[in-house]
């Protein structure tokens, strides 16, 4: 990268210590605007065939992982996370004893799930067309670094595209977010 280097701030030898913040330059690309990335943290991934790899994860301090969530019964939706947080992926498995029919996967920056009507989508809904006796998967795969979702991390499985028509008890849900 060229750029110029432009201090932060100038100190005192007694206040030299170095602390975040105040030894790091700031940089700037050729055209002279501030150059800044996102922190992450490199994570080492072991995969099966003893090939290493790795991933960027969110550094949110001192505890930086995905968490992942499983549903624990059949459920119409999931109030995953009730605070701010980064969503990685959604996946829904409608059970085979669910009625034949066109099913959604809906995702709300939400701390409760919205009762049935209009609502506001974080994400475009993804359908799934079930077949009675068969189980069907929805996937959807936001990868890292995810994305923000400001108030909180809520699902459903609804019977509508647009609007909500909560489904019923239908799906197992599981999620990674952070």
């Amino acid at each position: 990268m060229s750029g110029y280097d432009i201090p932060v701030r100038k100190d005192t030898p007694v206040s030299m210590a170095i602390a975040d913040g105040n030894a790091d330059p700031l940089k700037t690309d050729s055209l002279g605007h501030l150059w800044v990335r996102e922190g992450y943290v490199p994570d080492y991934v072991d995969n099966t065939f003893d090939v290493a790899a790795t991933s960027n994860k969110p550094n949110l301090g001192t505890a930086y992982a995905w968490t992942t969530y499983v549903s624990q019964a059949l459920d119409s939706g999931e109030v995953v996370k009730a605070s701010a947080g980064k969503l990685k992926s959604v996946t829904a498995l409608i059970d085979t004893a669910a009625a034949t029919d066109e099913y959604f996967l809906q995702v709300f920056d939400a701390t409760a799930i919205p009762a049935d009507g209009a609502v506001t989508h974080k994400l475009p809904p993804v359908s799934v067309s079930h077949t009675n006796g068969t189980q069907s998967k929805i996937v959807i795969n936001l990868s890292d670094p995810g994305i923000n979702c400001t108030t909180g991390i809520s699902v459903c499985i609804s019977t509508t595209q647009v609007t909500k028509t909560i489904a019923g008890n239908v799906a197992l849900f599981f999620l990674e977010y952070v």
